[in-house]
């Protein structure tokens, strides 16, 4: 996705804070919301703010540390997209995000169509609103942040100027929109990492002109057989000193092993990783017969359970960051 991300805004259930954000969203689309967790012992759900290093997340109110770790909810099985489903099915919708939580996520990830938000420039489409809202409380409920995400096309008039230009000018109408009303939430746009393609490209939206008003580093990484060094070294382009969510990573091109050596490579410079559930569980790919793209699925979510406890057990950082809080 070229341009277009948003996570970790957490929302509240003040009606009109939310409508005005969400506006915001889509019409802007490159923020970064995310339901607040309800934690164990904790009256109200915490916030996501980047933590004190500025490379990695901590929960706002304990400073402990939050990595995402969870799921692109794109499509369900048959290839619908969210919002063609998801008020006839809502149970499903449930359904589907209780069993990513059982699974271990902690962040699910939602792929949000301007065109069924917004009637016009102007005019929001409040029923699409009124379910993603919805949506929202259902995430609280059950202990998952929400990253929404839309998808827009800058410019095809360049009037002279740079790509930085317009990408600088973009984000910073973009973030001031979206500062107008919330102020504490986090705020990126994702990337393709062409330095995957050419070794020398460097990073437009993660320049320091154009990226600093933005809160984290969001890209996409899918390795290649026998090409771990390489996505790697791609992915060190984009380490700029802040926190870096690999928001889209699967293997498609290469074993599960050579993806897990992505992620442990990768974990000195990311601080979170986002793969892929599609509405099915392990036990339904499990009964069904299976083609090769079902097969890679089910390889992965077996693989996203026992990795699970690797990424969000605590710590060396961890510690220290809890120490220099206290």
């Amino acid at each position: 996705m070229a341009c277009g991300r948003h996570y970790f805004n957490s929302m509240r259930r003040t009606s009109q804070g939310r409508w005005a954000l969400a506006i915001a969203w889509f019409m802007m689309p490159a923020l970064a919301p995310a339901q607040p967790e309800c934690r164990a012992g904790n009256a109200e759900p915490e916030f996501i703010r980047v933590g004190n290093d500025g490379r990695h997340f901590v929960f706002s109110g304990s400073g402990s540390d939050f990595r995402p770790w969870g799921f692109n909810y794109d499509h369900d099985s048959s290839n619908r997209l969210l919002e063609t489903y998801w008020i006839k099915e809502w149970n499903a919708v449930a359904g589907d995000f209780e069993e990513m939580k059982q699974l271990g996520a902690n962040t699910v990830r939602i792929h949000l169509q301007v065109s069924r938000f917004m009637k016009s420039a102007k005019e929001p489409n409040r029923k699409s609103l009124k379910q993603l809202a919805r949506l929202l409380t259902l995430a609280e409920k059950t202990g998952l942040y929400l990253d929404i995400t839309g998808v827009q096309r800058l410019t095809l008039d360049f009037r002279g100027r740079s790509p930085k230009q317009i990408a600088e000018a973009w984000v910073d109408k973009l973030v001031a929109a979206i500062r107008k009303h919330d102020r504490r939430h986090l705020v990126t746009v994702g990337a393709i990492p062409w330095a995957m393609t050419w070794p020398t490209a460097k990073p437009l939206f993660y320049s320091q002109e154009v990226s600093k008003n933005l809160d984290f580093v969001s890209v996409h990484f899918y390795p290649k057989n026998d090409e771990v060094g390489q996505a790697l070294k791609a992915l060190a382009v984009y380490d700029i000193g802040k926190p870096i969510v690999i928001e889209e990573m699967f293997p498609l091109s290469c074993s599960i092993a050579e993806l897990d050596q992505f992620i442990d490579g990768s974990r000195p410079m990311a601080a979170g990783w986002i793969g892929f559930c599609w509405g099915k569980t392990i036990a339904e790919y499990k009964h069904e017969k299976r083609g090769i793209a079902d097969s890679i699925a089910l390889d992965w979510l077996e693989y996203f359970v026992r990795k699970t406890p690797d990424i969000q057990g605590p710590g060396p950082r961890q510690q220290v960051e809890r120490k220099s809080d206290r």
